[in-house]
């Protein structure tokens, strides 16, 4: 046990601590070290490209319990903090800190420097940042040690390495994501060549419905080449009216040095509070030393609404269905009789409507209505995965219409409807939302009462 302790202390990153000495957060643990995740406060530590997705100032502090199975109770730390901040349009930045190492043996100090997003505009969809890691390792020289060769140069060294990463967004086949990590290959003295890898990663994050594939691979290249395959997956369960998201998953590795494991987890997230948990169970290792386990709690300093990931073929299927309800509401209102529901509704004169208690029967025009409503409420939650949407193009000088520096305000008469009024002030029918939301004390079930006075937004 001694000797393989030295193991780890002299080569911590080598693929026989894999994982789990990458395993920065709880998120990444759970998801295998998924570099598409589109984002979390962790991409600092992964990926830097989806930075750019930061908007609110984040902090996040872990706590991993490694190796528990070990036989003469080494006790191996694994620590991290990290804090993210939006520095402008589609850019983020984000500090981290980790420490790793086997008590009163080997500590590696990591401070983490990540700034990433839409970087350039020559790609569409393409993000990219980079990592700048500065590590300070101390080896604590006992009698053993200090006649070991590979400590002739002292127990301390420090060394800086740069990484880069990249993601992509497509429209059908999900995020891809590629991190190239210790490019510079730094050599502190410490390692033989074999342990100075330049690692690789390619990742992919697919969705469907409620569900998210993570599938990756990683390779270290060194005189040795090391890999790992992973697959986990995970599910988007939206509690309390929208105010609790639960996020179970569950992944396996399978690579070389046998590392061999299955990953479980889970997330519960307020719109201002996460919090993540993983363990990994390695059934079939030679080395019995699995069941590590890891907390994450992270805050935003600001809340933010729990968004709904869907695809952009789903987000436009949303879209469509909202303009044909909305169209269809229109000619409703204009008096054209249309089958909803296997109900008829024919036009009818406006009447003043007394006022009495009376519980009026629901409408067509309130169903549509409200179906309109969810509508605009998934569209507005969902987070679309391509940020790219395509945008209703802007009207021209010539068409715009000028805003009013006085409120305007209308007397209704019979036939008139939205629709009518948002042509007849705004020259597009379509906007007659804008009509409906300053007056809806004064519009019953969507039908306007002769002799109401309208404010014109």
């Amino acid at each position: 046990m001694r000797k393989f302790i030295i193991l780890i202390t002299i080569i911590p990153v080598t693929c026989y601590s894999g994982y789990v000495e990458t395993t920065y957060s709880a998120e990444a643990f759970r998801l295998a070290n998924n570099i598409a995740k589109s984002y979390t406060v962790e991409s600092v530590f992964f990926n830097p490209a989806s930075l750019k997705n930061v908007v609110v100032p984040e902090l996040a502090l872990t706590y991993n319990l490694l190796y528990p199975k070990f036989t003469d109770k080494t006790e191996l730390l694994n620590n991290s903090a990290v804090f993210v901040q939006k520095i402008r349009k589609n850019i983020g930045l984000g500090l981290g800190f980790n420490q790793f190492g086997v008590r009163e043996w080997y500590v590696r100090d990591k401070f983490i420097f990540s700034v990433g997003g839409r970087l350039t505009e020559l790609v569409p969809n393409f993000y990219s940042g980079i990592k700048i890691v500065y590590s300070k390792e101390t080896y604590s020289l006992d009698e053993y040690m200090r006649t070991n060769p590979v400590f002739s140069n002292g127990n301390e060294k420090s060394v800086v390495a740069l990484n880069i990463g990249m993601l992509y967004y497509t429209d059908s086949f999900g995020d891809f994501g590629l991190t190239i990590e210790n490019i510079n290959r730094p050599n502190v003295g410490l390692y033989t060549a074999e342990y100075l890898p330049v690692e690789l990663n390619i990742g992919n994050a697919y969705y469907y419905k409620n569900l998210t594939f993570y599938p990756g691979i990683k390779v270290e290249i060194a005189e040795k080449i090391d890999y790992s395959f992973s697959l986990s997956g995970e599910y988007s369960l939206v509690l309390f009216n929208q105010k609790l998201q639960f996020l179970p998953s569950m992944g396996i590795i399978y690579g070389s040095r046998q590392l061999n494991k299955l990953l479980f987890g889970f997330s519960l997230q307020t719109s201002q509070i996460k919090f993540t948990y993983g363990i990994s169970v390695s059934p079939v290792s030679k080395l019995d030393i699995g069941h590590s386990q890891c907390l994450t709690l992270s805050y935003k300093f600001l809340p933010q609404p729990i968004s709904v990931k869907i695809s952009k073929d789903e987000y436009d299927r949303l879209v469509s269905e909202k303009t044909k309800l909305e169209e269809e509401l229109e000619k409703l209102k204009k008096g054209v009789g249309k089958k909803y529901e296997g109900t008829t509704v024919e036009e009818k004169p406006a009447t003043v409507v007394e006022e009495k208690k009376v519980e009026q029967p629901v409408t067509t025009e309130d169903l549509l209505m409200k179906k309109i409503e969810e509508l605009e409420r998934k569209l507005k939650e969902a987070e679309v995965k391509r940020e790219t949407v395509e945008e209703k193009p802007k009207p021209t000088p010539t068409t715009a219409i000028p805003p009013a520096t006085k409120k305007r305000y209308h007397t209704v008469v019979a036939g008139d409807t939205l629709p009518k009024l948002a042509e007849k002030y705004y020259g597009d029918s379509t906007q007659w939302r804008k009509i409906y939301e300053a007056n809806k004390d004064k519009i019953i079930r969507g039908q306007l009462v002769p002799g109401s006075v309208l404010e014109i937004p």
